[in-house]
């Protein structure tokens, strides 16, 4: 009888050896475990305060470490540029097209956005730029407002230094286009007010269409880039024939005459020296 008492209470011992090594080990998992800022400084008020230590200067510690850490990781201040455009900006992948660059550039170094590109990181040095196809503005005419919300802010912050905007070739109906430009940059102010915003002329070059941009910059303190001599001269043309690369290196011959009708390399390079004649004389 002895001993099946004492086999009892040896049974039950482990038993409850075991529940509490289950419930030890799960709470161990559950602090242990666990990822956050959040989560660290809990734990060390718990700790420091079942040690009867002050808790305030731990916790502090503790959230200096987490913000200290996190500013290791945020990318250094920089200039920041965003191209608003249309496909001279950059056109997508077609079956005529093989790079997702500004049409018709022989490859990504040629197009004006990446030469201005560079030429901003050579003077500021940590520089990030971003692109906004935006032609959809100038199809909707209808109601150009209304492609403002859903397209282009999502691009616009506090933090953009440049806007450069190259938008208008695509646009026929000009009935209210004026009176649209004029609500698109007031917008992009309103969204993006410390930077400075330059309007690129036409390529293609359509005066009632030119005189309604220009009008606009005045009216919104935005500024003008003229191109003259390089809007709707062939010279500046890609034309037919001409080779380009997709962004592997691979050769393509343009044969598609809307392809044809953009800017090559040398009238992409003419854009960009305006863009950059304009950002030097205005500083």
């Amino acid at each position: 009888m002895k001993n099946n008492s004492q086999t009892a209470i040896v049974a039950i011992l482990i038993i409850a050896a075991f529940v509490i090594g289950i419930f030890c080990g799960y709470k161990l998992n559950e602090y242990g475990n666990e990822s956050g800022s959040s989560t660290s400084v809990s734990q060390i008020s718990t700790s420091v305060s079942s040690s009867g230590m002050s808790s305030s200067a731990s916790v502090t510690t503790s959230v200096e470490t987490s913000v200290s850490e996190s500013e290791e990781s945020l990318p250094e201040e920089s200039f920041n540029y965003l191209a608003i455009g249309n496909s001279i900006t950059r056109h997508g992948i077609t079956d005529f097209w093989w790079n997702y660059i500004g049409m018709a550039a022989s490859d990504a170094d040629h197009d004006y956005y990446h030469i201005v590109l560079k030429y901003l990181e050579d003077k500021y040095g940590n520089v990030t730029g971003e692109i906004c196809n935006f032609s959809v503005w100038e199809s909707q005419a209808e109601d150009r407002d209304g492609a403002l919300t859903e397209y282009l802010e999502p691009f616009l912050n506090p933090d953009l230094d440049l806007i450069t905007v190259q938008l208008g070739e695509n646009v026929d109906d000009l009935e209210t286009y004026q009176e649209d430009y004029v609500s698109m940059l007031q917008f992009i102010r309103s969204k993006a007010p410390n930077a400075r915003i330059l309007v690129i002329e036409d390529f293609w070059t359509v005066d009632e269409r030119y005189d309604m941009e220009f009008a606009a910059c005045a009216l919104t303190d935005a500024e003008f880039v003229s191109l003259d001599d390089i809007a709707s001269n062939d010279e500046y043309y890609c034309g037919t024939g001409t080779t380009v690369y997709d962004k592997y290196g691979n050769e393509y011959t343009v044969e598609h005459d809307g392809v044809a009708m953009h800017p090559g390399d040398e009238g992409m390079a003419a854009i960009a020296e305006r863009i950059i004649s304009a950002l030097e004389n205005g500083n």
